[in-house]
């Protein structure tokens, strides 16, 4: 009888090792994870009107949101009342079966304090205008650079937890036209 090679014996032990290598270590006593939020502005509209639907750009944009957050853990998506933004949102609550709960821009105060009740571990997406990100990021303790009236591409992450928060800054699909 022959005995296996090394690399024989490498192929069949490799998946019980990378599977032992992949269990994960509970979180720290008394640590909580934070809560994630992904803030983003309504894709590309279709023009210049008050309530303007999304033109074709915006809707693969809305698309592409869609796919790119689509395993991210999202739980509850937030939207103003403006057809731009529950269009945006539209892709991705309908793959994963949530109905976006719909805040009036103005309200910040009503979104903010619903995005700092997320539970630990919990994520939202939340679909708003330029002049609102920034705001919303002052409520929940980080600072958002102002978005340009041509920048469609951000995507924010917000990590909450009760002790701190912070943004990061990352782009999603095709890139917006330059400032």
């Amino acid at each position: 009888m022959r005995t296996p090679s090394r690399r024989r014996l490498f192929v069949l032990l490799c998946p019980l090792l990378c599977w032992s290598c992949a269990s994960v270590a509970p979180a720290p006593p008394g640590k909580e994870e934070p809560a994630t939020i992904f803030l983003v502005r309504h894709a590309e509209k279709a023009s210049e009107a008050n309530d303007a639907p999304l033109s074709e750009t915006g809707r693969e944009r809305a698309r592409t949101l869609a796919r790119v957050l689509g395993e991210a853990g999202i739980e509850t998506i937030y939207t103003t009342e403006y057809v731009r933004n529950i269009e945006t949102a539209k892709p991705l609550a309908d793959a994963l079966r949530i109905t976006p709960a719909i805040i009036p821009a103005a309200d910040l105060d009503a979104l903010a304090a619903r995005l700092r009740a997320i539970p630990p571990g919990g994520a939202a997406l939340v679909v708003s205008h330029t002049d609102r990100l920034p705001l919303i990021g002052q409520k929940l303790g980080v600072r958002i650079p102002e978005v340009a009236h041509t920048e469609f591409d951000r995507l924010t992450i917000v990590t909450l937890s009760k002790e701190s928060a912070s943004a990061r800054i990352l782009r999603y699909g095709a890139p917006s036209a330059p400032r």
